[in-house]
């Protein structure tokens, strides 16, 4: 049994490799384990940075709010077209919808810096969506968009 149990914890040590849960008030969410995390000052909200870069996570929470697979994807091209009017010199790419869950990609220069900010929405079946943008280094990009569906999918509400 201590075999099962320690193979168990082996494994759910590896997949979530490069990553940390928030366990916040009303959600809980992974994300990634080179981001501090702040001091919540909501319990809707979660923010994570590495210092002296740009690189930043956020996520909001809004309960009673439901969307349609239509909305989902309306969500995401619309965010896709206003990042090509609004983000001049990024280049944005297509919106990517993944059952309940749409994100769009964008790179760019943020402080100067060249970045990849990811905006996403998640609708759950519980009647809660979460929302944010996920900001890390153009040079560190092979680590982390592996990790975008990963983090997308751990959105649980409380």
């Amino acid at each position: 049994m201590f075999v099962v149990l320690a193979a168990m914890t082996l494994i759910a040590s590896a997949q979530n490799d490069g990553l940390k849960t928030f366990d916040g008030k009303m959600f809980s969410c992974l994300y990634p384990a080179e981001y501090a995390a702040e001091d919540p000052w909501m319990d809707e909200v979660f923010n994570a940075y590495i210092e002296g870069t740009p690189c930043h996570f956020n996520a909001g929470i809004s309960a009673d709010v439901e969307f349609s697979d239509a909305d989902i994807k309306n969500w995401g091209e619309g965010t896709a077209r206003d990042q090509k009017e609004f983000m001049k010199g990024w280049k944005v790419e297509p919106c990517v919808v993944k059952g309940k869950a749409v994100y769009v990609i964008s790179e760019g220069k943020e402080d100067n810096v060249p970045s990849v900010q990811v905006q996403y929405l998640v609708n759950t079946p519980s009647k809660h969506v979460f929302s944010g943008r996920f900001l890390f280094l153009k040079k560190d990009e092979a680590k982390y968009r592996p990790l975008i569906e990963k983090i997308l999918a751990s959105f649980k509400a409380k």
